[in-house]
């Protein structure tokens, strides 16, 4: 009787080991519209609208519009990284990490402007900055 239970036991444990595991969030915007070009794992922010089109003179510019669902002030970290037509990522010191404190309730738009006329896509990344100063 104990082996038929310890043999249930590592059964169980071996296909929870097995399945792959993602967070509610991940799954939440998996199916938004903005998710091939943002990653975005926290839950203060809720992603209104990403916008991106081109501009004669300076290349493409992307907009980023999101609201705070926070109740208290929010910190974020956020970048916009941009690739060539092949994938290719173009290194620019647009890269760099920003950050960015939002109140309760706010309206944000977060915007970037390409390196040149060789960026044709983007990614945007933003992370919460807990009150310890980690990335979360």
């Amino acid at each position: 009787m104990k082996r038929i239970v310890l043999l249930i036991i590592s059964a169980l444990f071996v296909t929870a080991c097995a399945s792959p595991v993602t967070s509610n969030r991940q799954m939440s915007h998996a199916n938004e519209p903005w998710a091939a070009h943002v990653n975005y794992g926290g839950k203060g922010l809720q992603i209104v609208d990403v916008r991106s089109w081109y501009s004669s003179d300076k290349g493409m510019k992307v907009m980023l519009s999101a609201k705070s669902t926070a109740l208290m002030d929010l910190k974020l970290n956020y970048r916009v990284l941009w690739y060539t037509a092949d994938g290719q990522p173009i290194k620019t010191l647009l890269g760099k990490w920003q950050e960015r404190l939002v109140k309760p309730g706010q309206l944000i738009e977060l915007t970037s402007v390409s390196p040149g006329p060789r960026a044709a896509d983007y990614r945007i990344e933003i992370q919460e900055i807990n009150k310890w100063g980690y990335n979360q």
